[in-house]
């Protein structure tokens, strides 16, 4: 140490100025970083927790999105930290964590694409959980001629579409369209619409559709029927047509911010949440689900 003053001082005396601050500048601090005294880490707060203001990343159904960023606001009025969506197909997020996508939180539309992730390994092991429920409904623009209608085993959906098609999700992968072709196959009528449907990617954009005029019929969920205007419901899937409509929620394995993210999991489930969700049109799950 007092080599290293001798030296710098006689570095000083055989340097001008400008050029003695230039060149030994860097190493006055460095030392005066050897000498610091460290302060402790739980100075001023505490040692363990999620950091304040850490951001989580969350995958989720595109038909939760409007309650998501109403829940994120009242998490946030709580003293939570920022939450950010990433709303898609439940079926293309699935694909997304399954490639190894960064994000905290998976909220799917159904339990299936729950499940597959939850197989591989892909779910921090007791973080599911089932939030609240939605319903199918049959839509038409909002100037629509048509009368609305009981769905069961009568409707001639056939002749209301006349020459246009029928608004669905895809009915492969995405949760929405899997529903909507459960219930027409349980009506006995899907073999016949089949090719009279208009597949979208998710079901906001199925809504779209509908909305534009594009088609003059779709069916979506309840929830994007309320909030997309311009719509006018004509008729309700009944629940014993197809699986049930749940969502699910569950943290990753691999979540960037584990403790935040199990902090905005546990707000999803709280008084708080369940009264948003509710306000915009999803209901409690049954209690032999609720955990």
């Amino acid at each position: 140490m007092r080599y290293i003053l001798w030296y710098i001082i006689r570095a000083r005396r055989q340097q001008p100025r400008v050029v003695w601050i230039a060149r030994w500048l860097p190493a006055c601090l460095a030392l005066l970083g050897m000498v610091s005294v460290p302060v402790p880490l739980t100075q001023g707060g505490p040692a363990a927790g999620p950091v304040a203001g850490e951001e989580i990343l969350v995958f989720a159904a595109a038909s939760t999105g409007a309650a998501l960023e109403d829940v994120a606001a009242a998490y946030a009025a709580a003293g939570g930290g920022r939450v950010r969506f990433s709303l898609a197909a439940t079926s293309a997020l699935a694909r997304q964590v399954e490639s190894g996508a960064p994000a905290d939180l998976f909220l799917s539309a159904n339990a299936l694409w729950m499940d597959r992730l939850e197989d591989v390994g892909l779910l921090a092991a007791g973080s599911r959980s089932y939030l609240f429920r939605n319903q199918l409904v049959l839509v038409a623009p909002q100037d629509t001629e048509l009368e609305p209608v009981t769905v069961d085993a009568k409707l001639d959906l056939e002749a209301m579409l006349g020459d246009g098609r029928l608004a669905i999700a895809e009915p492969v992968a995405v949760p929405a369209g899997i529903y909507a072709r459960q219930a027409l196959e349980s009506l006995g009528i899907w073999e016949r619409l089949q090719a009279r449907t208009a597949p979208a990617s998710d079901v906001r954009h199925a809504a779209l559709l509908v909305r534009r005029h594009e088609v003059p019929l779709g069916i979506i969920y309840w929830t994007d029927a309320r909030a997309t205007p311009g719509l006018r419901v004509l008729g309700t899937f009944s629940s014993e047509l197809h699986d049930p409509v749940a969502y699910w929620v569950a943290q990753l394995a691999d979540a960037p911010a584990p403790a935040a993210a199990a902090a905005f999991r546990a707000f999803l489930q709280s008084d708080t949440a369940r009264t948003i969700f509710s306000r915009h049109g999803f209901a409690p799950p049954p209690d032999a689900y609720s955990r």
